[in-house]
């Protein structure tokens, strides 16, 4: 629920607060176009080619939100938060069933799993309804939200956000089916000191918490009729028109979803190689090496910046307090040192103190008569 309810959607609520900001430039609202678009298309490049369960299902997660910031760019309000609404359901039953799938798999990597349809049919289906009601296949729960969106971007005529919206279903579609072909068809992959026959399906609370999850996600978006039962008419800004579904729109993400699953399906579900996609599989497959970037720029500068600070905060700023401390200390206690001088010595230090002051005065006074003359 945090991954797909929860912290994930915070940016886009405070987006969605905050949205009299944006709406009133329209700067703002092309900066959070563009800055939509490419997180939904980085997010779902990422996905396809990620070989960790739990990570591909998050970059997924990334390019839904991707798409909730475009919708605001285009000031698709509604659409943007309706989006938000029917990409929680299924998103929440692809990380629960995925935590129990690694349980009993022992393993993160999708390429040491499959075969799980025929030994966990219940987490099977419930896991393809995720998958289908993400992908946006009809008459799944992101199917109506990205029809919104899509019917807003058609309405304005921005190609742009046409043509993101439209590439990043299509490849979402495979991303996620791909998940699900190869977590659940063909054979369980073998491995040492692990049993595929000691394999369980999941039940009890598990089991009851997918299929409440799963309700919401095959009727949570179905908007109804138009002004009486629209889950979105709620969801309103002032100056902003409500988006709503055009039949070109939802017939354009109808075909872009179910294209992409089947594409997956026939690709992923047959263990078919695609040879010219090894070199994108091991680029996207690392995140463009951003993560090995932001381990460089800790390792080799942020660690010893941070052991210079250190060692500057222990010897410089400490070593002042401590200096100020024992200087305040030591002048506090006069009774202590004052009987151990002599009255030669301090007579000394007296007429010391008289003669530099003399020579201070005639000096100054020397220059001032030389300027005065």
């Amino acid at each position: 629920m945090i991954h797909s309810a929860g912290a994930a959607l915070c940016g886009v609520y405070l987006l969605a607060r905050t949205y009299v900001v944006f709406h009133a430039s329209p700067r703002g609202l092309a900066l959070l176009a563009i800055v939509g678009g490419l997180t939904a298309v980085l997010g779902v490049l990422f996905a396809l080619f990620q070989e960790n369960l739990k990570r591909a299902i998050a970059y997924t997660t990334m390019a839904e939100l991707g798409l909730m910031v475009l919708a605001l760019g285009i000031s698709a309000y509604g659409a943007s938060i309706f989006e938000a609404f029917t990409h929680v359901w299924p998103k929440a039953i692809l990380f629960l069933a995925a935590g129990a799938i690694i349980r009993e798999m022992r393993t993160e990597r999708m390429a040491e799993m499959g075969g799980l349809w025929r030994r966990m049919p219940f987490t099977g289906w419930i896991l393809l309804i995720g998958a289908l009601a993400v992908a946006g296949v009809p008459p799944f729960s992101t199917f109506w939200s990205k029809d919104t969106i899509l019917s807003k971007a058609l309405a304005i005529g921005s190609w742009p956000a046409i043509v993101v919206v439209l590439l990043v279903t299509v490849l979402g579609a495979m991303a996620v089916m791909r998940i699900f072909a190869l977590v659940c068809l063909g054979e369980t992959a073998r491995r040492r000191r692990f049993e595929p026959e000691r394999i369980r399906d999941i039940g009890g609370r598990m089991a009851l918490a997918l299929v409440l999850f799963a309700i919401p996600s095959v009727v949570g978006g179905i908007r109804g009729i138009r002004g009486r039962a629209d889950p979105i008419a709620f969801v309103t800004f002032p100056g902003v028109q409500l988006a709503n579904s055009h039949f070109l729109g939802g017939a354009l993400i109808a075909v872009a979803s179910v294209v992409g699953a089947a594409a997956a399906w026939l690709i992923y579900g047959r263990r078919v190689r695609v040879v010219a996609l090894e070199p994108a599989a091991r680029l996207f497959g690392e995140g463009l090496y951003v993560p090995r970037g932001y381990a460089l720029a800790g390792e080799r500068g942020l660690r010893p910046l941070g052991g210079r600070a250190q060692w500057a905060d222990e010897t410089i700023i400490d070593g002042a307090g401590d200096l100020v401390a024992e200087s305040l200390a030591w002048a506090a206690r006069p009774q202590r040192w004052l009987p151990d001088v002599s009255t030669r010595q301090l007579a000394i230090a007296v007429l010391a103190g008289l003669l530099v002051l003399a020579l201070l005065t005639i000096v100054l006074a020397g220059r001032a008569f030389g300027a005065t003359g």
